[in-house]
């Protein structure tokens, strides 16, 4: 998605006959921005450039608007939903399960990658409340149609 999403709107596009629709939520413009730049943050004070490692592609309204357009699509609805969402761990598990790919630098370092993860959690303590953790999640829903 991220290295080509317009490819990816033209699979879609491609596999629907006339009339058929696009529905779809993704991960949208600021979706879990704390942690994302606390891994960013992490991983430049190492000498890394986060952009080689983040797999995520978050766009805004306009752009994936724009996408959709250009590629056929008829925009029907397209919004940012804001979503605050409770971990079922700490900021730590979060980012072994869906933020792997920023500690690729540290695959040989368990060391090293222990504590990017700590720095990034103790950074974002302000989102525990009373040890349950929350990550702000943005989500980007819309409907479009082949035209």
């Amino acid at each position: 998605m991220k290295k080509d999403p317009v490819r990816v709107i033209q699979g879609v596009h491609k596999c629907l006959k006339p009339g058929g629709r696009f529905v779809a939520e993704c991960g949208g413009y600021m979706n879990v921005a704390e942690v994302r730049t606390g891994l960013h943050w992490a991983l430049k004070k190492r000498g890394y450039n986060p952009e080689e490692f983040d797999p995520w592609f978050f766009p805004g309204v306009q752009t994936y608007r724009k996408m959709l357009e250009g590629q056929g699509f008829r925009v029907e609805s397209i919004e940012l939903i804001p979503r605050l969402t409770k971990l079922n761990t700490d900021v730590a598990g979060w980012i072994d399960t869906f933020g792997f790919a920023f500690l690729k630098p540290f695959e040989g370092d368990a060391e090293e990658r222990r504590k990017v993860i700590e720095e990034v959690q103790a950074n974002l303590m302000f989102s525990a409340d009373d040890g349950v953790w929350h990550i702000m999640y943005q989500r980007l829903r819309f409907k479009a149609v082949k035209a």
